[in-house]
């Protein structure tokens, strides 16, 4: 791969290759002042990725807030995703949990008992403070649900449902 595709790769974007070059300089793969956007890393070579957080520079004030936002914006997409009917599995969890990654958003999947709580709704507040979540639990436990699923549905004190959870800042 030459230097501009790694750049696209990992950085989604080719102009960065000047940064990739720079960063591994002194593993003598190249000369840096005749270093181009095509210069040809060769196969099973190290290469060095340096990624800033967006949350570099904030106060944990400014962060525990962005990160709020953030992961509102992540249950919405569950939310969507819950929604459109695509099957909650390994596969599709574990490419989920690379995609919010790339977000600066860790996706756990956690198991809960429902104890005194009666429904999805009552548990989708608990969980994730708004009741229009329920979904996610839902589409996450499908194989723990007959017929037609609804915020309704009774949960009984002995189940035990996996839950997406995204871990909140500070961490």
């Amino acid at each position: 791969m030459s230097l501009g595709d790694i750049a696209n790769e990992e950085l989604n974007d080719r102009k960065y290759w000047h940064l990739i070059a720079a960063i591994n300089k002194d593993r003598h793969y190249y000369a840096l002042r005749n270093a181009t956007d095509l210069t040809k890393i060769q196969t099973k070579s190290l290469v060095q990725i340096w990624r800033v957080s967006k949350y570099n520079g904030f106060d944990s004030r400014t962060r525990i807030q962005v990160s709020a936002t953030d992961r509102k914006r992540g249950y919405d997409e569950l939310l969507s995703l819950a929604n459109s009917g695509k099957p909650f599995n390994q596969a599709f969890s574990d490419d989920l949990f690379s995609q919010f990654h790339r977000q600066e958003l860790d996706l756990s999947l956690d198991y809960v008992a429902p104890g005194d709580v009666r429904n999805l709704r009552e548990l989708s507040l608990e969980i994730y403070g708004d009741p229009k979540y329920w979904p996610i639990i839902a589409w996450s436990n499908r194989d723990q649900f007959r017929g037609e699923v609804t915020q309704d549905t009774p949960l009984s004190s002995n189940q035990h449902l996996s839950v997406p959870q995204f871990t909140p800042w500070p961490r």
